[in-house]
């Protein structure tokens, strides 16, 4: 195996219930994300672009740090702009105030998405929000630039606050970019490339790029890293020749560009394209037609009807997501209003040399696949699922479309008995169903993705497993009990309150022991590589 992947596909970092110091008495209550009230010296800089009044906000350890909210990195991706590369934002001639976060609007999503319950929504939201312990131009600090997660459907840059992350020496950018439909939508062919949600990213990567001196940052340390969607976008970044030069470190946790069978194919693209315009009323042909019919439609009606497309129930199927932008003439490519995001499958662009070769490190939960078989458990389908596994299998995993159909009940035999033997799926045996859940969604992908970086790329890659169960976790959200493991998103405990999702509660010594360790571990890879 390649010397460059450091330490092979098993722990390079293992984080452990025993690496957290048993009676510690650090508890805290983890703050309110921001006050409401600024104080009388807020912060303020002048940006190319205009003045930017800020906030200050309180670490966890009780340290001072100023907020910049709501920055506009584009122009608003509504009426002809809908469906389209994204445009730089223009300079503002008044001073723009930061408003508290709680009050920045994400994007056009479902009013019942879990991480934005109680958020504005608008397709106005193309913003980012900048923590900073030096407003000071010059001041060179690494800079993280955080790309949520949500399944490319549902989430935004709000719910994530400075608290944790800031008590160290780091500029924080967090960022909305278009979702679902609005965000992806592809007709497979020039009408409308798709991929805009990724586009919206690279765009504010490039406002990082200028603006973010300003601001305390050091332009040539800016490590990217994300979450379950946010990872994925991270690592096609990572696979996209045109977003080279943006970033010089990646983080894709619970992840990668290749997860459930990612990215889609311009065909499947364009069949999710043509079943919304006929839940809309549109045209399913020519694409130029059935664009311009849906960009004449309320957001609110797109969001509303893409949600029932989505296969498999509660399986963690992405309906709007990559893309393949293969279908692009060579004579297109060049142009500067829209050139082609993932212009080769990732794949492709590994074994050819055309990726941004950085340091990457990535990995994943103990117990991935137990935030599905949790929301399995709370919505009373056990049974169900196990009844329709061999139709849901191929869904919920991605291999539908790539697998012949003659193979497929096969395929499914020798699964069932891999991780279930003879069992029937019951609520005893749902850790089973999790093994198969976490394979299926999460590491069978980022294997794939770390083999090929470790043989094609000339930077190193890092792997992670995190392992420890905290006090809280996400299935907090969806109910199913608390013996699920260490699941798809605990991560984010670490990393933010999230006291807008989960009520806040005194903080646990082990998990804030675990907390400072990942951190610790995120922020040296930001300096070092």
């Amino acid at each position: 195996m390649s010397a460059r992947l450091n330490v092979a596909l098993g722990l390079v970092l293992l984080l452990v219930a025993s690496a957290a110091a048993a009676g510690q008495q650090a508890k805290k209550t983890v703050k309110k994300q921001l006050s409401t009230a600024p104080e009388p010296d807020a912060p303020e800089v002048q940006l190319s672009l205009g003045w930017l009044g800020g906030r200050w906000v309180q670490t966890r350890a009780g340290r001072r740090v100023a907020a910049f909210t709501a920055v506009p990195y584009a122009q608003p991706p509504v009426g002809d702009l809908r469906f389209k590369a994204p445009v730089p934002v223009e300079p503002w001639a008044s001073p723009r105030e930061s408003p508290p976060l709680q009050q920045v609007p994400v994007c056009m999503q479902s009013e019942d998405a879990a991480f934005t319950q109680g958020l504005l929504r608008s397709e106005d939201c193309l913003l980012l929000n900048v923590f900073t312990p030096s407003a000071v131009n010059g001041s060179n600090l690494p800079v993280l630039v955080w790309l949520h997660g949500g399944a490319f459907q549902e989430g935004g840059a709000a719910p994530y606050g400075p608290e944790f992350l800031l008590d160290r020496d780091v500029v924080l950018v967090t960022v909305n970019y278009r979702l679902g439909a609005l965000g992806f939508l592809s007709t497979g062919d020039t009408a409308s490339t798709g991929n805009w949600g990724l586009k919206d990213q690279q765009l504010a990567l490039r406002w990082v790029q200028q603006h973010i001196a300003a601001l305390g940052g050091d332009p040539e340390q800016v490590t990217l890293i994300g979450q379950s969607a946010g990872a994925i976008s991270v690592h096609s970044h990572v696979s996209s020749w045109s977003s080279r030069g943006l970033f010089q470190r990646a983080v894709s946790m619970g992840g990668s560009a290749l997860t459930l069978g990612l990215p889609q194919s311009a065909a499947l693209a364009r069949r999710y394209a043509a079943k919304l315009a006929v839940k809309l009323g549109c045209p399913e042909a020519p694409s130029a037609d059935l664009v311009s019919c849906l960009r004449a439609k309320p957001a609110r009606d797109l969001v509303a009807h893409e949600a029932a497309l989505k296969e498999g129930g509660l399986c963690p199927i992405i309906t709007w997501g990559p893309v393949v932008e293969d279908f692009v003439e060579v004579a297109d490519k060049g142009r500067q209003s829209n050139p082609p995001f993932l212009e080769r499958h990732p794949v492709d662009a590994v074994t050819n040399g055309l990726v941004v070769d950085v340091p990457w490190l990535t990995g994943l939960n103990l117990n991935e696949g137990g935030l599905w078989t949790a929301m399995i458990q709370a919505s009373k389908q056990v049974e169900a699922f196990d009844a329709q596994l061999d139709s849901l299998a191929p869904l919920c995993f991605g291999f539908n479309d790539t697998v012949d159909p003659d193979e497929l009940p096969g395929l499914m035999q020798e699964i069932r008995e891999f991780y279930l033997g003879t069992n029937n799926i019951t609520s005893e045996n749902l850790r089973d169903l999790s093994k198969l859940f976490t394979d299926g969604t999460m590491l069978w992908g980022l294997d794939e993705a770390v083999r090929l970086h470790a043989a094609y790329s000339s930077s190193p890659a890092y792997l992670y497993l995190l392992s420890h169960r905290g006090k809280r976790s996400l299935t907090e959200l969806f109910g199913g009990g608390d013996g699920h493991g260490v699941v798809h998103g605990d991560e984010l405990l670490y990393l933010f309150p999230l006291s807008n999702i989960l009520a806040s509660r005194e903080e646990d010594p082990d998990d804030r022991k675990v907390s400072e360790l990942l951190i610790d571990v995120l922020i040296n890879f930001a300096k070092n590589g």
